[in-house]
């Protein structure tokens, strides 16, 4: 024995009435999740996105992998420091995920890196003062030797 009762609609309302109630229902749930600006904008932005990635789907054939697997080869052959590790600028480049890694890297090594500077600028500091007491030394024997 069973507690449910089954109902055929389509006993109760025809056609075009079924196709209001759906117009009706879709139009709610639309205004309901387009509230916004922001949520218009969204979803437009969406479709818009969807409808270019659908035109480049059907005219991206065997010639395009082609063209594009060449060009992508140039330009990593071209690839220098200053390519992948850019900065952003005054003329609206913003970071990339290798730029934003060496920055991270560098403030997680700050003690390192800070060391090691220090330490050459010492080490430079110092060769450069025995050269030049080398230096002072010489001329003042030069002096001495000449004088003799």
């Amino acid at each position: 024995m069973s507690n449910s009762i089954t109902i055929d609609v389509d006993d109760y309302l025809d056609k075009d009435t079924k196709q209001q109630i759906v117009r009706e229902e879709y139009a709610k749930a639309v205004r309901k999740h387009l509230s916004t600006e922001e949520d218009v904008r969204r979803v437009l932005s969406n479709a818009g996105y969807h409808t270019v990635y659908r035109l480049v789907d059907d005219v991206f054939n065997e010639s395009s992998k082609i063209i594009l697997s060449t060009k992508i080869a140039s330009l990593l052959k071209s690839m220098t420091l200053f390519n992948v590790f850019n900065s952003p600028d005054a003329w609206g480049r913003s970071t990339n995920a290798a730029y934003d890694y060496l920055q991270k890297a560098i403030r997680l090594n700050y003690d390192v890196i800070d060391s090691v500077v220090k330490s050459t600028i010492a080490g430079e500091v110092a060769v450069s003062c025995k050269r030049d007491i080398k230096d002072i030394i010489a001329v003042a024997i030069e002096e001495q030797v000449g004088r003799l």
